[in-house]
């Protein structure tokens, strides 16, 4: 048995005439110190429990308390280590098509973002030319509303003066009449 091994209560380690046995609470107590306790409570604690002598019989978890730190640790460090690799390979292979799938995404965005730059040179482009078209629209507004209309303008629309010939005269005759009518003068 390991030297750090010895009776809770006398810490003397075991021989011959001093066994070991361990109590449900947990405690290491030999068989000299356990006469001196009632039967059935903890020489150490004062709890009720269970005593079970250490040898060969006694039960895997409680050999398991007395084994070589340094044969469980070796024992264990091998299993996370498998366990480990195995969980490292994993992330990786996920790691790797995340890092994929973004590579794509950035593409689309990449993407994206020279449509949206033509789409907004295409749209500034249309802009000016519907503010264009609308000054356009505007200065022919104002051109049609300065130019006289015909009911209210001393002018015709060729820039002449109306001449008012009374109805009977000659000139009334030669200018509105047809050339038969013009023979009876």
């Amino acid at each position: 048995m390991p030297r750090w091994i010895c009776c809770n209560s006398c810490f003397l380690h075991p021989n011959a005439d001093r066994k070991l046995a361990v109590t449900s609470c947990g405690h290491v107590i030999c068989s000299v110190c356990y006469q001196r306790g009632k039967p059935g409570k903890c020489l150490i604690c004062s709890a009720k429990c269970q005593v079970s002598a250490l040898s060969n019989k006694s039960s895997p978890d409680v050999k398991a308390l007395f084994s070589d730190i340094n044969v469980i640790a070796t024992k264990h460090l091998a299993e996370i280590s498998k366990v480990l690799m195995f969980q490292t390979r994993h992330q990786s292979r996920l790691m790797a098509h995340y890092q994929q799938k973004n590579e794509k995404q950035e593409e689309v965005l990449v993407r994206m973002r020279q449509e949206m730059q033509q789409m907004t040179k295409t749209l500034n482009e249309q802009s000016a030319y519907i503010a264009k078209l609308e000054n356009s629209l505007q200065q022919q507004r104002a051109n049609v509303s300065s130019v006289p209309q015909m009911g209210q303008s001393s002018h015709t629309p060729h820039g002449h003066k109306p001449v008012h010939i009374p109805y009977n005269s000659a000139v009334s005759l030669s200018r509105h009449s047809s050339s038969s009518n013009l023979n009876m003068m």
